[in-house]
């Protein structure tokens, strides 16, 4: 599981690398704003939805040292 995990870290790391280049390029050449706005609407959606998968795995993750039983009521 970490393997994949490091694995798709990197993987969103040279997406938002390669996204940023694109935008600066796309800045300093002049391109049309539309086409500018789609790259940074880009970078900001891939970082949010990265960001709440990973929110959402830490979340939803069953917890095996936590008992959630309610024995420690019982007498």
């Amino acid at each position: 599981m970490k393997k994949l995990k490091r694995i798709s870290a990197a993987l969103m790391v040279i997406l938002l690398a390669g996204l940023f280049i694109a935008a600066i390029v796309l800045a300093i050449t002049g391109a049309p704003a539309n086409q500018l706005m789609a790259v940074i609407f880009s970078i900001v959606f891939i970082s949010v939805l990265f960001y709440a998968m990973g929110l959402m795995t830490r979340v939803l993750k069953k917890d095996d040292s936590k008992d959630t039983s309610d024995t420690s009521l019982k007498k």
